[in-house]
């Protein structure tokens, strides 16, 4: 349905309770672990997360996120050449390995800062997790599933979710969006789904 029949879906027990798709660039294999599929009521849920691990992938998620971590390396790698060379020239000999760890340790920070923050802060990867959410729909409901299980399958994340308490902390800084808040755009996009207004993918 998504168009990706290259794709390869790998179950591991390791996984738990969580799917992913590989931030790499090609990527083609989404993971589950096995607990996924004991929490799915029906293979309608159990579509809608295979949906959403496939548009990590078909909105080019994985790629961009590879890129990102491409230029995290590179500010880091700069940053901690710039600052041993520094150094080096500030000691007039060969650094030691403690001062190669200091300058590593300040060019990670650095990639982080730059980086790591500027995307949390802006949200990048939340807006990721949203239109993963409903182009999973979309890709659930084209093959065939209920595009409404997509709803309840969240809906019951969050109930897990409030007795572990995986909501807590800043939202601002969370890479998920509220599963709450999840749970109501998947049952409005199921409803215009459902309903016939929506005749192409949603943006």
């Amino acid at each position: 349905a998504s168009d990706r029949p290259n794709l390869a879906v790998v179950v591991d027990p390791s996984v738990g309770l969580n799917a992913f798709a590989p931030i790499e660039f090609g990527a083609n294999k989404v993971y589950f672990g096995t607990e996924i599929g004991l929490a799915a009521a029906t293979d309608d849920e159990l579509a809608c997360v295979v949906g959403h691990e496939v548009a990590h992938i078909s909105e080019g998620h994985t790629t961009g996120g590879a890129w990102k971590n491409v230029g995290k390396v590179t500010v880091s790698v700069l940053m901690a050449a710039a600052v041993g060379a520094a150094m080096a020239q500030n000691q007039g000999r060969a650094l030691t390995r403690s001062e190669v760890d200091a300058a590593l340790a300040v060019g990670s920070l650095t990639g982080v800062a730059l980086v790591d923050v500027p995307f949390r802060l802006g949200g990048w990867e939340r807006g990721q997790e949203r239109e993963a959410d409903a182009m999973g729909l979309v890709w659930a409901a084209r093959a065939g599933y209920a595009p409404e299980a997509c709803s309840d399958f969240m809906f019951r994340m969050a109930q897990v979710e409030s007795v572990t308490r995986a909501e807590e902390g800043a939202r601002w800084w969370r890479i998920h969006p509220v599963t709450a808040e999840r749970v109501v755009s998947l049952r409005m996009l199921a409803q215009e789904f459902l309903g016939g207004t929506s005749s192409s993918s949603p943006r």
